[in-house]
Parts: structure tokens; C-alpha cells; sequence
């Protein structure tokens, strides 16, 4: 048995360079080290490997990946090739073609006398395959035994698979989700959460089907304490639960009795099927919107919060007649993430009316220091609130109060079966976390997320809990609303206090027993200001607003917020919305004007990695491409705020926060790319400012349409 170490990127280099250049040198591969198949996968549209051979600098599609042993050195390789290459040296080295490892639907696929959980355990390291490769960003080898297993699945397919081999699959993916899934862009607790993930994200992307029920039952048959890493685990106590949370929806929407209800409970309890019972159940109480289901779940946002972040987090986009949009524009982009994340049956957004509240009647001071909003700002507010009524998503503002009490009445006033998420830049809301209330913090910028639940807030706040989140605002006060607290005290002694103490009354009542005359001076002088303050920083909970969840359910777009967004220029916003919440999808407007969609799907473009594998491929298009680009700012200062482009029957779509306008810049440049535009003075305008020379351009829409039809 030898054991061999992960070869270094100067070995990996050297080796390449040696060995992988070309077919007759990559066939010398195995004559001096031990060779075998790693994998022959299908890797997503996604992802992509680098090439071993040095033909391509990334694959796509269809790899074999090879793994190579160095005996005298003791190194491993792990070379990858594109399909074509990596057969024919299998061929020459007379070694079998196993078959191709994937988790999406083949069509006309067809496999013959194979054993249910063999396939079905296929589909799952398929699937574990693809988890690892999305979640780390790179193609990582076969992890473990993955290889021999699969092998072994492949020799005897019809034979039951041994319950020891899915265990050892669930405990490998469970390493994979511990030590992967929360550094990366998605928190997943088990595999199938991924696999609804990428469902919803890539709807085009044909995946298996396989819900792993039958690996799931033989585990819970031979190892019933183990965690299903795989599958959501469904034990007596959670369907229970499931039960209990369904009456109590049934009961909220059909006022049925809770004698019913109780019966209920009992005979579906006691039912040996009651896991597929439940599953019924949830069809029927789920709401389906646009294709997504929704939860019961009640996303309320700090708009105040957000707007301002977006404001001065983009730059400064302006419609062709001058209006203001950035912050708008930003709050969107914003929502759709949320939307697409959350995926919440209930939404609200909660403005600030006035900078005069009830708190500013108790101290007049009370966010005085605050500079005036800009009025590029300003003008904003209520064209956001238009544009959110317009895509049927409530909004509030209310005389005397705060976005914040607006929302700390929907948290505390919500049905507890309802989960309620909190999204805001403000720490004072983190006070209202509970057992079903997080927020979601927004650190920097509008993306930057931190999401708070008890067991984070006491991660952050040495183990206080949300409530005591005032208590410290009491004693060290809160300089961004201006609230005095104690002068002297700073978070320090604040959080040793109420750590001891437990609240501001407490430490009040107790000065005498506080160590350190100054501190005891500034306690005595001041508690007038600090039990004050602890009022001001208490977010009220009782504020004069609908609290009926249902009157916020989101709804349908309405056909109005087509027009609207059309003419605040926002590039195919109203079809990014409406494939969410609903509505209606016949057209994009690609070149200023609403064409017949036809089916074409929309791709965006967020990520470089997705951007290098777009450039690339448009850089091989023998026909021109379709591109469209919206500028925005002032001379000398233009820039892009959007893109789309038209190939492959796609719309591929960048944004003002795709962060891959390098590349876009580069393919601009790139006079081997033939492109077809409309208006290309703007383009040409904007080039110039970024101080990119755009080449290639062999058709101009507007130009052309000028010339056809010139105006007098």
C-alpha cells in the first residue's frame, strides 16, 4: 500500500509540461507511474477545470480525470482531460471506459438490469460530486473511496448495496457540508437542500429526480442514530412537529374546530405511511408564485435602511431625462436576491415618514447631528415606494414612528407559526430576535450579509441576550441617533455591567457596588440620562399598523410595473420580478423597444467565473453578436449600468454589481469579435471615458434604421 502526497503547483507544472502536451507524451504516462480512471463526469454549465494537456484553458461539458501515482516520489496527479483525449488514452492503455458519473437527465438514456439503490447511490455521489465542485470553485478528486465504490456499483449492477457503503457516502457528504458549505455562497444543512437550490437557480438544467428515500430507509434500517447528511431527516418528533405546524394552518384558514384539529393530529400520528401523509399535506398548504414555492415566511424590510445603503454603495445611475434611479435601482437588485433566497409567503417594506417621532418629543436632540439627506436621495423615497405597490409588495410609513417600530410590530405581533425575517443595516433591531425572528444584517454595501439569530447575537454580544441589546445602548448610549447614554461609559465597561447586573435599573440600584470611584461618579450624575436613553433605544412594539399577514401575501406583478421599469430604464427588471412573484413574461427589451421573448432564457451574469466561461465562448462566434449596453453618469465620468447579450438563443445579462466589466471591457476591444449594436455612439462615448477602444462593431441597429427611414 503506498501513500502518496499531494503533488505542489511547481510538481503539477512540471509534470504537465512533461507529460500531458500532446497525445505521444501523454501515453509515456504510464509507463513510468501507476494510472488509473479517477472519474468520467459530467461537469454542470457552471463549472468549469482547468485543461492538462494546455489546449484550452478550461473545460467544460464532458472530463475524464486521471489519477497518477509517482511511486519514487511518492506524488499523486491529478490530471484532467477533455472527453475525445481522455478516451484515447484509456484506449491505448487498453484500460475500460467506465461509465459517465452525472446528475442530469440524459436523454434517451436508458440503463439496463440495475439495482434501484445502486442507481439511486450513483445519483447521490453524482450529486455530492456537484456539490463539491460548486461550493468550492474548483474540481477537488474523487473524495475518499468515491472511485472504488462507483466501480464496484458499475461490475455488479444488479446486486444490493451494502448499508456500510452509504454510510461511509452520508458521512463523506456530511464533511463536505461542515467544512465547505458555510464559506462559500449558500448555507446548506444536507445535500437535498443543495439539490432544491440549484433547481430553482438553473430551472433549464434538466437534474435527476432521485429523492434518495429508499438509501435513506436502508440507513435508518441498519444505523437508525445517524444523521441523514443526504436527505432531510423525517424522525417521529419532526413529523410531529410537521403535524402540529399544519394545524394550525388549517385551522387559521378553514376555522375548523380544535376537536378537529386534535383528531387529526392522533390518526395522522399513528399512521404507519404518516411521512408520506405529510408530504401531501404540505402540497396542499404551500402557495405557489411564479413557479417558486413560498414558505410561511414574512420577509419585512428596513426600506429607509436599505435605500440609503444603496444610495451610496452604486454609482450614480440617472434615467435619459435626468431622474435619479441608483438607490432604486440598488433596493431591487436587493429584493430579488432576498426573494430568491427567502423565498417568503409574506413581505413588507417600512419607511421612515419623518425625522420627528415620539422619541424626538422625549429628547429633542435625538438624531439631530444627522446631516440632510441629499436630495438625489431624497427624490428616491417615494419613487421606490411606487415601484415596490407597482410590483404588489406593501409599503408603510407612519406619523411619530420609526421603520424600526413599524417592524418591531410585525415581529412581535406575527402568528408564531410564521417565521419573520428582519433585513436592515441598523443594529438596533437585532434587540428584536427571538426563537423565530433573525435578521439579516447587511455589513457593507447592499450584499454583504450577516445573518443573526440567538445563537449568533450571543456569539457577538459575549453571550448577552437580543433584549440586552438596549440595556448596553442605556449606559454607553449610541452616537449615529445621537443618544447621550452615560458620558464616560464606553462598550467595555457597558457589557461588564449589564453581564453582572443584567439591566440598567439593576445598575443603578446597585452604584455602591460598582468598583472605581470615577465610574460610580458618572453612574450617580447620570441616571436620569441613562434610563432615558434605554427608552430611546427601545424600538416600540405596539405601533398603529395592520399586523394581518395575510393582507401581505405577496401577489402577481401588476402589468403597470412593466411600464414603470421600462421607463426607469431598468433592463429586464419587470421579467426578473415577475419569474418570482408571478406575471406576465412575453417579452425583453433587449434594443429599447418589447420583443417576443420566444422562450429565451435569461442567464445572469454575476460571477467571473461565469463571465470567463461567457467571453470565451463569444470570442469562437463566427456570427456577430447581439449586444446591448446602458450608460449612465455625466461626461467625463460614464459608465455602464447594464449589459445584455444575445447568444446561443440566451440573454446574458450584467449589472451594475456583476463586478466582470473587465471582461466585458476586453471583449469590446477584441476587434476578432464581430458585434451587432444599436445607438453605438453611446457605446463608443462610454468606451472612451473607461479609456477602452472598442473594435469589431459591424452593425448599428439605430444607424441602420436612420438610414432606412431618416427623420427631416
Amino acid at each position: 500500500m503506498y501513500k502518496c502526497r499531494e503533488a505542489s503547483t511547481k510538481e503539477i507544472i512540471a509534470f504537465q509540461k512533461e507529460f500531458c502536451e500532446n497525445l505521444s507524451s501523454a501515453i509515456r504516462m504510464n509507463d513510468k507511474h501507476r494510472v488509473q480512471v479517477e472519474s468520467y463526469e459530467e461537469l454542470p454549465p457552471w463549472s468549469f477545470v482547468y485543461n492538462a494537456d494546455g489546449s484550452d484553458r478550461f473545460l467544460k461539458d464532458d472530463i475524464i480525470m486521471l489519477k497518477v501515482c509517482d511511486l519514487e516520489k511518492r506524488v499523486v496527479y491529478y490530471p484532467v482531460f477533455p472527453v475525445k483525449r481522455g478516451l484515447k488514452l484509456l484506449q491505448c492503455w487498453d484500460m475500460a471506459v467506465p461509465p459517465k458519473l452525472t446528475a442530469f437527465e440524459q436523454e434517451g438514456k436508458q440503463e439496463g438490469n440495475v439495482h434501484r439503490a445502486n442507481q439511486s447511490l450513483r445519483n447521490l455521489i453524482a450529486f455530492a460530486r456537484l456539490f463539491m465542485l460548486s461550493q468550492s470553485r474548483w474540481h477537488k478528486p474523487m473524495a475518499y473511496s468515491f472511485n472504488n465504490i462507483i466501480s464496484q456499483l458499475y461490475l455488479v449492477p444488479d446486486a444490493d448495496v451494502a448499508p456500510e457503503t452509504i454510510k461511509l457516502i452520508n458521512d463523506v457528504i456530511g464533511k463536505y457540508i461542515r467544512d465547505d458549505s458555510l464559506e462559500h455562497y449558500i448555507k446548506c444543512d444536507n445535500l437535498q437542500d443543495f439539490i432544491d437550490y440549484i433547481k430553482t437557480k438553473y430551472s433549464l438544467v434538466m437534474f435527476k429526480s432521485d429523492d434518495f428515500s429508499l438509501l435513506s430507509k436502508i440507513l435508518h434500517d441498519y444505523y437508525p442514530a445517524e444523521k441523514y447528511i443526504f436527505k432531510q431527516q423525517l424522525s417521529a418528533e419532526h413529523g410531529m412537529r410537521t403535524v402540529l405546524r399544519f394545524c394550525i394552518a388549517w385551522i387559521s384558514m378553514r376555522q375548523h374546530k380544535p376537536k378537529f384539529a386534535l383528531s387529526y393530529i392522533l390518526v395522522t400520528y399513528f399512521l404507519p405511511c404518516y411521512d408520506i401523509i405529510i408530504t401531501l399535506m404540505f402540497i396542499l398548504c404551500e402557495r405557489h408564485r411564479g413557479g417558486a414555492v413560498m414558505a410561511d415566511k414574512f420577509l419585512v424590510i428596513d426600506g429607509s435602511s436599505l435605500i440609503h445603503r444603496a444610495f451610496f454603495a452604486l454609482p450614480p445611475l440617472t434615467t435619459r431625462q435626468g431622474i435619479h434611479t441608483g438607490a432604486v435601482y440598488g433596493l431591487c437588485n436587493m429584493l430579488l436576491k432576498l426573494l430568491d433566497e427567502v423565498k417568503p409567503r409574506y413581505m413588507a417594506v417600512a419607511f421612515d415618514k419623518s425625522r420627528k417621532t415620539f422619541r424626538s418629543k422625549l429628547y429633542a436632540e435625538y438624531k439631530a447631528q444627522r446631516k440632510p439627506t441629499p436630495s438625489e436621495l431624497s427624490e428616491q423615497f417615494p419613487l421606490a415606494m411606487k415601484v415596490l405597490e407597482c410590483m404588489g409588495i406593501r409599503t408603510l410609513e407612519l406619523d411619530d414612528y420609526e421603520a424600526d417600530d413599524i417592524i418591531g410590530t410585525f415581529a412581535a405581533q406575527a402568528p408564531p407559526e410564521v417565521e419573520v425575517i428582519i433585513v436592515t443595516g441598523d443594529r438596533d433591531e437585532l434587540q428584536l430576535i427571538d426563537k423565530r425572528t433573525k435578521v439579516f444584517y447587511t455589513k457593507r454595501g447592499i450584499s454583504d450579509i450577516q445573518v443573526f439569530d440567538e445563537a449568533e447575537f450571543a456569539a457577538n454580544y459575549e453571550g448577552l441576550q437580543p433584549k440586552q441589546l438596549i440595556e448596553l445602548k442605556g449606559l454607553m448610549g449610541d452616537t449615529s441617533d445621537n443618544i447621550p447614554g452615560v458620558p464616560g461609559v464606553g462598550p467595555k465597561t457597558a457589557m461588564k455591567l449589564i453581564k453582572e447586573y443584567g439591566n440598567v435599573e439593576t445598575v443603578l440600584e446597585n452604584i455602591d457596588k460598582v468598583s472605581g470611584k470615577s465610574l460610580k461618579t458618572k453612574l450617580t450624575d447620570n441616571k436620569e440620562s441613562a434610563l432615558l436613553s434605554k427608552q430611546l433605544a427601545t424600538i416600540c412594539t405596539q405601533a398603529p399598523v395592520d399586523t394581518a399577514v395575510q393582507n401581505y401575501e405577496l401577489q402577481p406583478m401588476k402589468e403597470e410595473a412593466r411600464t414603470l421599469l421600462q421607463d426607469l430604464e431598468f433592463r429586464n427588471m419587470y421579467e426578473r420580478f415577475a419569474a418570482v412573484l408571478g406575471g406576465a413574461q412575453d417579452s425583453f427589451d433587449l434594443f429599447g423597444e418589447a420583443v417576443e421573448q420566444e422562450g429565451l432564457p435569461q442567464v445572469a451574469v454575476n460571477t467571473p467565473q461565469l463571465a470567463e466561461e461567457l467571453f470565451v465562448a463569444l470570442a469562437k462566434a463566427k456570427q456577430p453578436v447581439a449586444v446591448h449596453a446602458q450608460v449612465a453618469g455625466q461626461l467625463p465620468e460614464l459608465y455602464f449600468s447594464s449589459a445584455e447579450v444575445l447568444a446561443d438563443d440566451k440573454i446574458y445579462v450584467l449589472d451594475a454589481q456583476s463586478g466582470c466589466w473587465d471582461k466585458f471591457d476586453s471583449w469590446l476591444a477584441d476587434a476578432g469579435c464581430k458585434k451587432i449594436t444599436i445607438d453605438s455612439k453611446e457605446l463608443y462615448k462610454c468606451c472612451l471615458c473607461r479609456k477602452v477602444k472598442v473594435q469589431g462593431i459591424v452593425d448599428d441597429v439605430a444607424l441602420a434604421g436612420y438610414v432606412a427611414r431618416p427623420r427631416p
